[in-house]
């Protein structure tokens, strides 16, 4: 519980500095984004060690919850260039911790493609692969009966449902070039 108590707070530190820094000064925040950049390293081996280590779901949880907020500004290579999707792609597959999962993936789809250096495409266009390979390992193929599980479905399917959908449009809007 301390740990993911410890994760709330690196959450809400980043949401703070990074998405709604109007409560400080432009030298604070400045001040804040740069230590936490610092720390990134740190930061980035501990949801790691978790993903690896733990099997705690609520921890795990509380990590992707954490990670979300973190894709959108820590170097690319954290993303990239590490074991960080193939963790990600582990964890799609555990009912419990599918839509936070995917949820970490829509950020990963919403780094722009012009931002990205161009190293990283075969990173993306390998990240739709083995999604939509999983994907159909969870979902059925026929239309009818995915539309028949997301209209009885429980919370947390019709929840997973959307996510994969929003990960699809987020994925071909910003991405599809990739495959053209």
């Amino acid at each position: 519980y301390l740990c993911e108590n410890n994760l709330k707070i690196l959450q809400l530190l980043s949401e703070e500095i990074f998405e709604a820094s109007d409560s400080m000064t432009s030298a604070k925040t400045a001040y804040a984004k740069d230590s936490l950049r610092k720390e990134c390293s740190q930061i980035f081996d501990l949801f790691m060690f978790i993903f690896e280590a733990s099997q705690k779901h609520s921890l795990i949880n509380a990590t992707l919850v954490t990670l979300q907020r973190f894709i959108s500004w820590i170097p690319m290579e954290y993303i990239f260039e590490t074991t960080l999707l193939d963790a990600l792609f582990k964890l799609l597959v555990v009912p419990p911790l599918r839509v936070e999962t995917v949820n970490c993936l829509i950020e990963v789809n919403s780094l722009s493609a012009r931002q990205m250096h161009q190293k990283y495409h075969i990173s993306v266009k390998r990240m739709m692969t083995t999604f939509v390979t999983q994907l159909s390992a969870q979902i059925p193929n026929d239309a009818s009966l995915l539309a028949k599980a997301y209209a009885t479905g429980s919370f947390e399917e019709c929840l997973f449902v959307q996510r994969v959908a929003l990960f699809l449009t987020t994925f071909l809007r910003i991405h599809i070039n990739l495959f053209l």
